[in-house]
Order: C-alpha cells, then structure tokens, then sequence
C-alpha cells in the first residue's frame, strides 16, 4: 500500500475511541440480563471450580457448550469473585466495551467512519442485548474487534498472520461455527508466502486449538459438544426446512433488528464496490457466517447467532466509506436505529408481552428480562444450589425431567441430575427427532426411552431395549469409568470406530418412534412405601408414552383402585380380563414434583370390578404447537391396590 495504514489510522484520537468505548459499554449495561441457557454454562462453571471437573451433570463427563474459552474465563472470574450473575454481567460490560474501543480504532479517519461504528453498534438491538445475557456473546465482540483491528490496522507480514492465527483459534473456542467468518481472512493473509513460512505463522493458532480439541477428545470421548449432536449429528430434519427456517431469522432480523441487517448487507456490498483484498475477504467471511445461519436454521433468540458477523461488517462498512457517502450512511443508521421504537437502553424492562414468537423465534431477553434482568424490580436473587439443601442425604442421586434445563440445573446444584431432551444429555442427543414434522429450532426434542430414567436413577442398567441397553452400557464406560482406565480405551476407540452405531440403528427401528407398553407385575411394585417417597428414591416405574400395565396375581374383585403415584398427569385406565379390555376411567393427577408420591383413588367401572387382571396406565399426548417444548410429564407408579 502507497500509505501506511498504522500512520492514516493514528490520526483518530484514542478520546474518540474511548468515548466509543464508553457509550457501547454503558448501552450494554442499560440492558443487563441473563438468559437459561446461560445458566447451563454456569452449572458447568460452578462444577469445575469445585473440582468436579468440567461437567454439567457430575456423574458424566459430557461437553453441554460449544464455548470452551467463555467457560474457562467464567471460571477464572468467578474463582476471584465468588459468585457468577454480576460477574458474568460485568465480563460482558467489559468485553462489550473494549469491543467498541477497538472498532472504533480500527475505521478509517474521519468522522462518518467513527459515526457509523458509534450508531450501528447502539442501534443494534440483537449486539446489545447480547452483550449481557451470559453467552459468549460479548467474548466473541472483542475477538473478533481485536482480529478486525490486526486485519486492516498491522502491516502484512508474518507477525499479522501469526496474530490472525492465534485470535482465529480463540474464537473456534469461543463458537466453533465463527472458523467461517474468519478463515477468508487468516487464507488471504497466507497469500505471497510460501508453505513453510505460512505454517510457522499459523503454528501457534494451531497447536492452541489442537489442545482444546485433543483434551475434548480424550476427556469426553469426542470433539463434538452434546448440543451439535443435538442440532447436526442426530437431527433429521430436512434441510430444506432448515433453509427455509433460516430465510424466516433473516427476515426477523430486518424486521427487530434493521440497523443489523444493513450493516451485514453493507459490508457484503462494500467487499463487492472496493475489490481489494482488504475488503473482499471480509466481506466473504460476514457472506460465509450469514449463509452458514441460513444453513443451520438461526436460531430461537432473535438475532443472536447474526452478532459475530455484525461486528466484523461494522468495520467494513466504516472503512469503505468514501467522505462524500459516509453522510449518507449515518443518516440510513440513524433512522433505521430508531425504525422499530426506541432503542433497548432507552427503554425499561421489557417483559413477557414483548417476546412475540413467530415461526420460533423471539425476543430472549424481553422473556427473562423480569426475573434475570439488572434492573428488574422483580428479579430473582438467584443462586448456585439454592434449592439443594431438600435433596441432601439420599441414596440415589435426584433425577429430574427438565423442560428448560438452565433454571432447574443452577438451582438444584450439583446434587440433582437434570435430564434435558432438547439439548445436553448425552444419550438423547444421539438419538433422531421425536417427531421430524413437529420442532421449534433450537429445540429438537427426543423421546426420552422406556426405563433409562430408572436407570439414571438407580445406577443399573433398567432400559427395556435390549439393544438400547447394550449401547447404555458401553456409553456410561465412556462418560463415567476412570479416564486412563483400559476398558475405557478400549470403548473409547470403538466408539471412534462405529462399532455401537448399529445398536442404536436397531432401537430407532424397532420401538423409538411406536413406544411399546411396559408390562410389570404388581409385585414387583415397591412395597410398604409411606406417602411423600419420591420415585428415584426406590424401584418405581415412570410411565412413558407407550403406557404402563400392572399385571395383578390373579383376577381382582373390589369397587375401588388405589395408587401411588408421585409427580402427576392426565389420561385413562384400561381394566383387562384374560387379554380383553373391559372398561376404561379417565383420570387425572395435580403435577407436583416436590411434595413426593401420593395416594390417589378411583371408583372402578362395573365391568371392571367384576374382575380384573391388568391395569393400564395411559397418560394423555400432548398434540399441537405444544408438542415441539412440552415434555411428558413425570407420572411414576409406585404402588397398586385394588379393594373394596
């Protein structure tokens, strides 16, 4: 280049930028929160740094997030601090700012450059209100700034490319999907030099990444996190409905969020007008994010998953402007920023009115914003293991069914093992979608098998499967047995290998999508329980889509059906007599997942109390739009009586 870009760039005062710096973190900070799902980091972060490893259950050794980086500088900050909600608020403040301060160091001279950088990132809804909601958000701001800074600021030459090298590492551990938005980049910076000379600039990045992902590999058995089974591995929706949900979160983009969407086409167009290298890499890298979301299906949290690429187009766009265009640029901001109302550190809290989901997508923090906002009036004190002390002292570890698993899984503590069918337990995550034509993205929920949440339970193998149970026992080696033990090797490479792949091959086929009806006998039913036992304190059975039948030793004559159930749920009784179905009862039972089993009883039908040797125990299907988030509920049998 004719002139030094270090030199043009030293003409914008370091005030400027930090008068940048100041209003992004203050506008961040306008808008505190937390989200659920940040609460599943912060179980995994409280679990490392009481020494029990980095886990979200403490029984397995499972990789719930796709942020190694965000965890471990969560975990630094809340070793120093003690606790996580402010500090993770205060990280984001932080990040967000210097995020700001290195963007704005990073335009080109001139007012218009500095303006653009100032009203796209405050008029940005989805850059700030992500800043605080304890994702990784605002890590990968400062990341990718800090890239953008070295990419257009630094000389070409092997220091640059070493420091592209490295920062694109750290943000493949930051969100591993961000290699996209960087790798045009780090390639055109490789350009002119010969392999050797590329490949010791690129080393340190390299063996940075390789350590996270060789540590992955030996410590949880593979490299890829629990949620991209979940999202990519397992999930069997088409991806033409994947598209499709993608054009739906670019079109909510333009709709909550126009200053984001401009900003990313800009940056697209300004790579296309300039055609210089500095330029068209990036602008190939925002191009690359944006169809890789489209790709994947966005996401549930409006905008979120379009942040990253926002904040490099931001620099393209204020670097491209000519002086005469950048008038234009800043007025098209300064009206799209207040497009759709006042910007979201202008307003009070939101609250739940303000979600609006449409085709699964809505405004996150308006959601939780009056529970896990800064400044909420309402918010919750919320705190690690607050609820733990009513688990302590049991035999068997707490097993609990979860709808959003964040909240229930930071509350708990440690001493609940929470199951979550839509993205952290590591064996539903391998298995396909409960119902390919019913999800909401970001949620794709699994059937949760016949026995396994007796097993969790109970610490035997209980799946009615055989095939399923075969898989369970090689996998729980995998995820519990020590890590250098030789039975683990040996699974772990068969597990590389495929070798268990036909198990579940074969559940799926046989009974994964027609759930069969376990069949028990009533003897087998915990005896002499006193109500209020919960039911993985004992040998229980949760009944689960296929139904329950109890069968009675001999036929039962009486008026009257008696059980004890804990947790609760709606459906219908079906009285059998020597194969035959003789009468049916509907029911239902008042949930209550605390307070332990109960004694229900039902007046039986004529017919059936005449005689009967079977009862099923039907629980009701959830149908609709509910079915894509409502789990079954937990409805275990622990007991059985029929008299008069």
């Amino acid at each position: 280049m004719q002139t030094s870009i270090v030199k043009q760039l030293a003409r914008v005062p370091w005030f400027v930028a930090i008068v940048v710096a100041l209003a992004v973190g203050g506008a961040v900070l306008a808008t505190a929160w937390i989200s659920d799902d940040a609460l599943v980091t912060f179980r995994t972060v409280e679990n490392l740094v009481a020494g029990d490893g980095m886990r979200w259950n403490v029984l397995d050794r499972t990789q719930t997030a796709t942020h190694p980086l965000w965890i471990l500088l969560l975990a630094a900050a809340r070793w120093c601090t003690g606790e996580l909600y402010f500090t993770a608020i205060g990280l984001g403040v932080m990040l967000s700012a210097i995020a700001g301060l290195l963007l704005a160091r990073a335009t080109r001279h001139g007012w218009p450059s500095v303006a653009v950088v100032l009203l796209a990132t405050l008029g940005s809804r989805s850059f700030v209100e992500f800043g605080t909601c304890g994702l990784e958000n605002a890590l990968v701001y400062a990341l990718v700034a800090a890239f953008a800074h070295v990419w257009f600021v630094r000389e070409p030459g092997a220091k640059r490319l070493r420091r592209l090298g490295v920062l694109g590492a750290l943000l493949a551990l930051a969100r591993q999907d961000l290699v996209l938005l960087v790798a045009p980049c780090v390639l055109a910076a490789c350009r002119g030099t010969n392999w050797r000379t590329a490949l010791r600039g690129l080393l340190p990045g390299i063996l940075l990444g390789g350590a996270w992902y060789g540590f992955a590999l030996v410590y949880y058995g593979t490299v890829i996190p629990t949620p991209g089974y979940g999202k990519v591995v397992s999930a069997d929706v088409p991806q033409s409905a994947l598209f499709g949900q993608g054009a739906w979160y670019l079109l909510d983009l333009c709709l909550r969020d126009p200053v984001a969407a401009i900003v990313l086409l800009g940056a697209i167009v300004a790579g296309c007008a300039v055609r210089q290298v500095l330029f068209v890499a990036p602008a190939i890298g925002v191009l690359l994010q944006v169809l890789y979301t489209l790709r994947v299906g966005g996401d549930f949290m409006s905008g979120r998953f379009f942040t990253a690429a926002f904040v490099l187009a931001v620099v393209v766009v204020a670097r491209g402007l000519h002086a005469a265009k950048g008038h234009y640029v800043t007025v098209v901001l300064a009206v799209a920023m207040f497009a759709t109302g006042l910007p979201p550190w202008l307003r009070g809290t939101p609250t739940k009115a303000d979600v609006h989901i449409w085709h699964g997508i809505g405004n996150e923090r308006a959601y939780y914003a009056e529970q896990l906002g800064l400044w909420s009036p309402q918010r919750f004190p919320i705190r690690y293991a607050m609820f733990a002390g009513m688990f302590a002292g049991r035999p068997r570890p707490v097993v609990l069914l979860a709808h959003a698993a964040g909240v229930p899984g930071y509350l708990n503590g440690a001493a609940a093992h929470i199951v979550d069918p839509f993205l952290c337990d590591p064996l539903l995550m391998r298995l396909p979608l409960q119902d390919p034509t019913s999800w909401r993205i970001g949620h794709f929920k699994r059937r949760v098998p016949e026995g396994y949440l007796e097993t969790l339970a109970s610490g035997e193998n209980r799946l009615r499967n055989a095939s399923l149970a075969k898989y369970w026992d090689a996998l729980q080696v995998l995820l519990r047995a020590p890590v250098w033990s030789n039975e683990r090797w040996r699974v772990w490479w068969q597990f590389l290998l495929g070798d268990y792949e036909d198990l579940l091959r074969d559940y799926v086929r046989e009974v994964y999508h027609n759930p069969p009806r376990v069949e028990v006998e009533e003897a087998s039913l915990p005896q002499g329980l006193a109500p209020r036992a919960h039911w993985y304190d004992c040998d229980a059975v949760v009944v689960r889509e296929g139904g329950l039948r109890v069968r009675c030793a001999g036929a039962k004559v009486g008026k009257k059906l008696r059980l004890l159930v804990d947790g609760g749920g709606a459906g219908e009784l079906l009285f059998q007599l020597q194969g035959r179905e003789v009468a049916r009862l509907p029911f239902a039972v008042p949930v209550d997942l605390n307070g332990g089993a109960r004694w229900f009883e039902f007046v039986l039908p004529e017919a059936a109390a005449a005689g009967c040797d079977a009862v099923d125990v039907m629980l009701r299907p959830v149908s609709g739009e509910d079915a894509q988030l409502t789990l079954l509920e937990v409805f275990a049998v622990l007991g059985l009586q029929i008299a008069n």
